[in-house]
């Protein structure tokens, strides 16, 4: 199994699969996985189930709203949450991404999917109760061939030379004021795993600020993209996936701390306040 840090930097979207099943081994760890999660960092109470679709019509495929976009599919990773409290599409997007690199570790590939799904068709799958919905889904499976994989690999790095630059994501003491990679020291390269983070639309909507020791992670909101999504606000589940990023980053690099709420706010500019890391 590869480290979190090496599976952050691996991870791809794969949006063709093979027509086959997953190695045994492979679908039992990750499914252990996925029971182990009940509640996200925050205290959020999540449910995530495995899919098997690999025994549905192709008709029935295009009931998940993905056909087309994503071919081969046989398995997806969903959850359900219930939205409302704060916190809530923070700890969902933390979760899915938690396992989606799980299954990177494990050789295979996924594709988050927050806008291109039927989500009538998963909520019978995953029988939603109450006020839960389903922000998130993604297939996973096994890569459609080497050959295919290579393209996927070079479009990822091209990607990935699309991202930001790390001082319009990273700020000095205030917002707006680029942080160097001399001056984020140890940290760069937890900063580095938030900048490789996917997010919807490839908006990379976080902004960090660096004040003293701490690290006040803040979201730059796109409203109209938001109003898409009308249950839910898709750039929070961004912030989730990029708050996963950082912390599985900083542990692995043996710099410790934790998220906290701090009171009253730091200034933040535009931006709005959402989590702050305080090293320990």
């Amino acid at each position: 199994m590869s480290s979190n840090l090496q599976n952050i930097k691996q991870r791809i979207s794969v949006r063709a699969y093979a027509d086959q099943p997953l190695p045994a081994g492979a679908r039992a760890e990750l499914e252990a996985f996925m029971a182990g999660i009940s509640h996200g960092p925050f205290g959020t109470p999540l449910r995530f189930r495995f899919l098997d679709e690999s025994g549905v019509s192709r008709a029935e495929q295009r009931r998940l709203g993905t056909y087309g976009m994503i071919t081969g599919d046989r398995y997806y990773l969903a959850g359900a949450v219930r939205i409302g409290g704060a916190d809530a599409e923070l700890d969902y997007g933390y979760c899915l991404e938690r396992i989606i690199l799980q299954a990177t570790g494990l050789g295979l590939g996924t594709c988050w999917l927050a806008g291109s799904l039927n989500r009538d068709t998963f909520a019978q799958k995953m029988a939603l109760q109450g006020n839960e919905i389903i922000p998130a889904v993604s297939p996973v499976g096994i890569p459609a061939e080497l050959k295919r994989l290579g393209i996927i690999l070079a479009q990822n790095l091209m990607q990935v030379r699309k991202r930001r630059e790390f001082g319009n994501l990273f700020f000095d003491g205030q917002a707006g004021q680029p942080l160097s990679l001399t001056a984020a020291g140890p940290w760069a390269a937890a900063l580095e795993a938030v900048r490789a983070a996917p997010s919807a639309s490839n908006k990379q909507p976080w902004r960090v600020i660096k004040s003293g020791p701490d690290f006040h992670v803040c979201l730059e909101a796109d409203p109209l993209y938001n109003r898409a999504f009308k249950s839910f606000s898709v750039q929070r589940l961004d912030i989730g996936i990029a708050l996963c990023h950082f912390e599985l980053a900083a542990s692995e690099l043996g710099l410790p701390g934790g998220w906290h709420d701090v009171q009253p706010q730091p200034a933040t500019g535009k931006l709005t306040y959402i989590k702050t890391w305080r090293p320990a």
